[in-house]
């Protein structure tokens, strides 16, 4: 059967015949042993046929195919300290569809898909899988700033994370987002904030790095923007592991978490607006506590804690942390 919903991508792979599991476990093992590679990023891993349950089905197939059974057995191939990093962590669109999720711009409605309706399957067999929900659909209302602070957290509240395993926060592949960004490099600055500080881990383009895809040109600002938030991330164990929650409490629209793991806190302000901005916080600090801004050097005194006001130039973003944690 050709692929669907495109058939221009040719015929449909049986992930489920023998002989394609071994062939491609054999592949998977090869590169490892004889690269020394780390892992295996899988392109197009959900199902690409339809059923009779969908109408106008051009060439309805029967029984499961799906690739549960191909991850398995190269998982168990590689070994555990190999990675095997998912486009897709569910088993199909065909599957999503007979769920009732339903597909808007290219986008699942609802989304975060709910574990009440479909869980991420393929994730079982998997290290990590690609986060098209936040990457490609939902950055798409953070940038027109149609949702609020609580959105923003909400969306990671209700993302179905059942298998345990982490999500690729990126702001483009290399399908999608590119020229946008490299149109508007302010908001490109503020994402690569948002992916570096959210859960999951960020998953870089290389072209936001090296424009022209190679190593003679470089993008300098976007080079030492990552290098800065990536140390950033390295030194509080909040943002890679922590709990998220909303600290965004009146004024303009902002975008304010708290990252929070055990006794380190950490605050992301992000104004998306092209003006000043002032909003209110409430943040889990004592009155008359110092926050230092690691990314612009500065420090702010807290006078109320529960209605903490903090004032953002157009197209900036802040990370504080309490000056005491710097001394520790």
């Amino acid at each position: 059967a050709l692929c669907w919903p495109h058939k221009h991508w040719g015929y449909a792979v049986d992930r489920r015949n023998p002989e394609v599991i071994e062939h491609f476990t054999k592949i998977a093992k090869y590169y490892v042993d004889k690269f020394g590679i780390d892992g295996w990023r899988v392109d197009a891993i959900g199902t690409m046929y339809c059923n009779e349950s969908i109408p106008d089905c051009p060439q309805p197939v029967e029984g499961e195919h799906h690739s549960k059974d191909l991850l398995k057995s190269i998982k168990s191939a590689l070994g555990k300290d190999k990675a095997l990093y998912l486009e897709w962590c569910y088993l199909g669109r065909l599957y999503l569809f007979e769920a009732g999720v339903e597909e808007r711009e290219g986008c699942p409605y609802p989304n975060p898909i709910p574990c009440s309706m479909a869980l991420p399957e393929l994730n079982e067999y998997a290290d990590a899988c690609y986060s098209y929900e936040f990457g490609k659909c939902f950055m798409k209302k953070v940038l027109t700033g149609k949702i609020t602070s609580k959105d923003f957290v909400e969306f990671f509240k209700k993302e179905c994370s059942y298998y345990g395993k982490p999500r690729g926060r990126f702001l483009m592949t290399h399908d999608f987002g590119y020229q946008f960004y490299e149109k508007n490099p302010e908001l490109h600055k503020l994402g690569a904030v948002l992916i570096t500080t959210i859960p999951g881990f960020p998953h870089i383009y290389h072209r936001e790095i090296f424009p022209e895809g190679d190593v003679n040109s470089i993008n300098q600002e976007m080079f030492n923007l990552y290098k800065k938030l990536l140390k950033i991330r390295e030194e509080y164990k909040a943002i890679k592991e922590g709990e998220i929650e909303n600290v965004w409490e009146g004024g303009d629209n902002v975008i304010a978490y708290l990252r929070k793991y055990e006794d380190e806190k950490v605050v992301v302000v992000v104004n998306f607006q092209n003006r000043s901005v002032k909003a209110f916080l409430k943040i889990p600090f004592e009155k008359g506590a110092i926050l230092y801004d690691l990314l612009n050097n500065q420090r702010l005194s807290i006078d109320d804690p529960d209605n903490f006001a903090i004032t953002l130039a157009p197209y900036e973003a802040r990370i504080l942390v309490e000056l005491k944690r710097l001394d520790q």
